[in-house]
């Protein structure tokens, strides 16, 4: 990519969603690891993936695509727009289960849901990406064109 004073918007933000299968993907790959270190009784193993490797990229990616959200709804149009905030809203009430059970002490739960429901709403966020990405592209807002 080229240096950073020569990206557009539009640029930056397509190469920025392209580059988020990589996020996507290893978070889905810690979350198994998280889930079989519960399935295993190794819980300190589990809760330190979980602080080490799954908080601050959870919090990174929800703020990115709530940020994309906010900002460029005229972009993405209704439809688009909607699909986004209602896989966001999953993510967050999976959010919501998890810290409950984490506190409740079901760590078993916990790997479980980060490796099905998480996961499921993962992909299906992830899904959505070149729908974005297309949205981005076609889109003739000349304020994605600045730099």
């Amino acid at each position: 990519m080229p240096d950073e004073q020569d990206v557009t918007v539009r640029e930056g933000t397509i190469f920025t969603l392209e580059k988020s299968k990589e996020g996507f993907d290893a978070l889905k790959e810690t979350f198994k690891a998280v889930s079989d270190a519960f399935d295993r009784g190794d819980s300190l193993k589990g809760l330190t993936l979980i602080s080490d490797h799954i908080i601050a990229p959870t919090n990174s990616l929800f703020g990115f695509f709530m940020t994309l959200a906010n900002s460029y709804d005229v972009v993405f149009g209704e439809e688009l727009l909607k699909s986004l905030l209602t896989k966001l809203k999953a993510i967050d009430a999976i959010i919501d289960t998890l810290e409950k059970e984490t506190d409740d002490g079901n760590l078993v739960e916990v790997g479980d849901v980060l490796r099905f429901d998480y996961f499921d709403a993962l992909t299906e966020l992830e899904n959505v990406i070149p729908e974005l990405i297309e949205k981005f592209r076609t889109c003739p807002a000349k304020e994605l064109d600045e730099y």
